[in-house]
């Protein structure tokens, strides 16, 4: 039925591209064109299929959240600067620079560092399909966000282990046994535990209680003296 009707998503990227005319042409570029349409599709399928809402229209006004593209032969794309990407080129003279990292922000700073240092390194190998340029408000300003789509697996966050780790929550303490897995990946039973201990759960909390019930009895006695 869909492609009796041509409602497929290629039909409506081709139509979306086939929509700029005039001065239009010089302000949305093919491929940006293609996303649209794509989008408009997704949209009424799902409401077709009953999995979302009527779509809407969005007047210039309002503008759009978001704006991508399908591969870097259109834009937003990196902006590269002596073989290190600064920002995302949007247009032919529009240029979205990167946004200082401040050393006051602390460890944010330094995880912002090592995120960015992996970024431009993708970017470097050539390892980035596409770019997606996202609106946002910080502090009551404008901002965007730039999102960048990688090939390849994503990285690893933690190293993963081989062992297995056995953990007994209580009300007041918890208990943590590690287990290892004998250089093989599967567990025995009698395999040696390498580490265990006994933690208590959230110090200082009977402290702030005990604190907390001499003021309340202070305030009784002051309400008695009233």
């Amino acid at each position: 039925m869909e492609h009796a009707h041509r409602f497929t998503e290629d039909s409506m990227m081709t139509f979306a591209s086939g929509l700029r005319q005039s001065w239009v042409r010089a302000q949305v570029y093919f491929q940006e064109a293609q996303v649209l349409g794509r989008r408009v599709y997704r949209a009424v399928k799902r409401w077709h299929l009953g999995q979302g809402g009527k779509p809407r229209f969005k007047t210039a006004n309002r503008g759009l959240r978001s704006l991508e593209c399908k591969e870097l032969n259109g834009d937003p794309k990196p902006a590269i600067e002596d073989g290190v990407c600064v920002g995302i080129n949007q247009g032919k003279a529009n240029t979205l620079w990167f946004a200082p990292i401040k050393a006051s922000a602390g460890r944010k700073a330094r995880d912002l560092k090592i995120e960015r240092d992996r970024l431009l390194t993708q970017v470097a190998k050539g390892n980035v399909l596409s770019v997606r340029l996202v609106k946002m408000m910080v502090r009551a300003k404008n901002a965007f966000r730039a999102q960048f789509v990688m090939d390849g697996n994503p990285p690893e966050g933690h190293e993963i282990g081989t062992g297995a780790i056995s953990i007994d929550l209580g009300p007041s303490f918890v208990a943590v046994a590690e287990r290892s897995s004998l250089g093989t990946d599967q567990l025995f039973p009698d395999a040696p535990v390498t580490g265990a201990g006994i933690h208590q759960l959230a110090q200082g909390v009977g402290d702030c209680v005990r604190e907390t019930r001499l003021v309340q009895r202070k305030l009784d006695r002051q309400h008695q003296v009233g």
